[in-house]
């Protein structure tokens, strides 16, 4: 099967223009990191702060061709299917990242962003033996994923004046594409 066109399909399940979260928590970028995982391609991301707990983090990821924003084809928000990160969008068969979905659609001119899933990355003893306050996690739910997404939204709006992003994923991902869609009606 073609894979530009694969791509296209599933660029098209659960496909929908994002509405408008509020949020009580502050965002701030704490950390960016660039790298060109292949020709012509750049891979920038971003680890954020939500509020100020520690564990209370997630990484916005930026994956686009080296071109202008004047001629990418528009902006694509992916959030990440549910207690996976970026490198989900970017499984390979081959070596070559730009066979990746992320990749392939960066390739394609398109300007591709990257909503990971808020997860635990330390250990359970961590927690258990109140190294971490993991209290936290009891506020990630979909009404977070939601805002995490809105901020990312934000991020990419200067790039894309006037231009609605188009929202999707794959398994819960897609899930919060629809529920984004609901809360922001």
């Amino acid at each position: 099967m073609n894979t530009a066109l694969l791509r296209s399909a599933l660029l098209y399940v659960s496909i929908a223009f994002f509405g408008s979260v509020a949020s009580a928590d502050t965002y701030t970028i704490v950390n960016t990191t660039t790298t060109e995982p292949a020709n012509h391609i750049l891979r920038t991301e971003y680890r954020v702060q939500i509020g100020t707990n520690p564990l209370n983090q997630i990484s916005i990821t930026r994956i686009r061709k080296d071109i202008a924003d004047s001629q990418f084809r528009g902006p694509v928000l992916l959030m990440s299917a549910l207690n996976f990160d970026v490198r989900f969008y970017e499984i390979r068969q081959s070596g070559n990242y730009k066979s990746s979905w992320a990749g392939g659609l960066a390739d394609d001119k398109f300007d591709v962003w990257v909503v990971d899933d808020r997860i635990n990355r330390g250990t359970v003893a961590d927690c258990q033996n109140n190294v971490n306050d993991c209290s936290i996690m009891a506020t990630w739910n979909s009404a977070a994923r939601i805002a995490d997404a809105e901020f990312a939204r934000a991020m990419l709006a200067p790039h894309h004046p006037g231009v609605k992003p188009v929202i999707g994923g794959l398994v819960g991902g897609a899930e919060l594409a629809a529920g984004g869609v609901d809360v922001g009606a």
